[in-house]
């Protein structure tokens, strides 16, 4: 009897045909294979296509029995309409399930964007030796070379933010290993035509490098979700630091075999390697996909827990530092205390993607930009502190800073969206 009641009004449109797929060849994240789809679709339709006939009209008047024959038919087409609508959508998300492992392939070409980042950052500590030697550099000189590529890091790190939330972190990324890897094979050449062109030329370096991070950020809070992002972050983060390893173990075969501009030369075309790939492959694909998490507050609270290890951590393993007797155990403390620093790409790195997904570019640069504040200031502090005391009580203000940095992230933090 309730079937009675539905209005014949409420039946819904045929779901368009599907378009076909484009024949460029470029496979997209929420796309649909043409062929295959298109069968598949087809042959359901078929399969639920009324075949009843028009509603009728009453034979003594003008308007339509509700109750009729016609009505039925009307109503049983609007059900399987229903079902066929149900059908095609079920259908579609196994088609993009199929389609979601390609996010895996840009966190794999973020992490070794992040690997070329730092391969060609650390080069420059290896090679400064020789370059020092041949151009008779003193170490205040040398000091001011190391320092210029932050002058361009710094002015970057908001910008690029800004920039990769306008116009798409896979362009920004893009432009900043080229423009980056451009500047590094132009390190010998400008060390050979004066000092200011090799300042200027570091400082570029660094205004590449600084959108590296916000864009980052950008492409994954669009890609990954929430249960994937610890990891896809620790993955692509952990390229910065097997950079500055393969970049100081090969650097030195490099200057020693060929000389020291062979390491900008063969470290600055690794990025246009790089490029090539990222533009055949990224801008194939389709950035807009949305996800829906329902685990979101556990994820939340982990996060919380890691940034938690993240600084608990170096803080323990710097007090500890006053206690060793022998280099070795200093070292291992030191490295304990880095190592246990890197649970922060799990806790604050991926918070940006969740209070303002929009904004987690420019989030991020903000973020960064006191990050490298504190490292000007921090190295200031320290000649302050050593001059009146002991690196112990260098490390004692760490710690100090860490516990601080542990009781305001789990009060105030959030895992919220609360910028649109």
């Amino acid at each position: 009897m309730l079937l009675h009641l539905l209005p014949l009004s409420c039946a819904l449109p045929r779901p368009a045909a599907p378009t076909a797929a484009r024949s460029s060849g470029c496979s997209y994240a929420g796309g649909r294979p043409g062929a295959r789809w298109a069968r598949r679709r087809a042959q359901r339709r078929a399969d639920v296509q009324p075949e009843t006939p028009p509603r009728g009209r009453r034979e003594g008047g003008g308007g339509h029995d509700p109750h009729g024959e016609g009505s039925g038919g009307a109503l049983l087409e609007t059900v399987r309409r229903l079902l066929l609508a149900k059908e095609e959508a079920d259908a579609e998300g196994e088609e993009e399930e199929d389609q979601f492992p390609k996010r895996w392939a840009i966190v794999f070409l973020c992490f070794s964007a992040f690997l070329l980042c730092n391969m060609d950052r650390v080069n420059m500590s290896i090679a400064i030796l020789p370059m020092s030697a041949e151009n008779g550099w003193n170490p205040q000189t040398v000091g001011l070379i190391q320092s210029s590529f932050f002058w361009g890091y710094l002015l970057t790190q908001i910008a690029g933010g800004i920039w990769a939330d306008t116009v798409g972190g896979k362009t920004v990324l893009g432009f900043g290993v080229v423009w980056w890897s451009i500047a590094t094979a132009l390190t010998p050449v400008a060390a050979k035509l004066g000092l200011p062109f090799l300042l200027v030329v570091r400082a570029f370096m660094g205004i590449g490098e600084g959108v590296a991070m916000p864009a980052m950020n950008n492409i994954l809070s669009k890609w990954v979700p929430v249960s994937e992002r610890s990891r896809s972050l620790a993955l692509v983060y952990s390229g910065m630091y097997l950079g500055s390893v393969t970049g100081l173990a090969f650097s030195p075969l490099l200057i020693h075999k060929f000389g020291w501009p062979s390491v900008f030369y063969s470290f600055g075309s690794l990025g246009a390697v790089w490029f090539t790939i990222w533009a055949t492959k990224v801008f194939c694909f389709q950035w807009s996909i949305e996800f829906y998490f329902p685990l979101f507050h556990i994820y939340f609270h982990l996060f919380q827990i890691m940034q938690s290890i993240g600084f608990l951590g170096p803080a323990f393993f710097l007090t500890q530092l006053s206690h060793v007797n022998s280099p070795a155990m200093a070292v291992l403390c030191m490295a304990c205390s880095q190592g246990t620093d890197a649970f922060s790409q799990s806790g604050l790195y991926s918070n940006h993607q969740d209070i303002g997904p929009r904004y987690a570019g420019v989030l991020l640069g903000l973020s960064n930009t006191a990050g490298v504040l504190a490292g000007v200031f921090g190295t200031a502090a320290t000649g302050y502190i050593l001059q009146h005391g002991s690196w112990d009580n260098v490390f004692e203000v760490s710690v100090v800073l860490y516990l601080v940095g542990t009781l305001v992230w789990n009060v105030f933090s959030t895992g919220e969206k609360i910028l649109d």
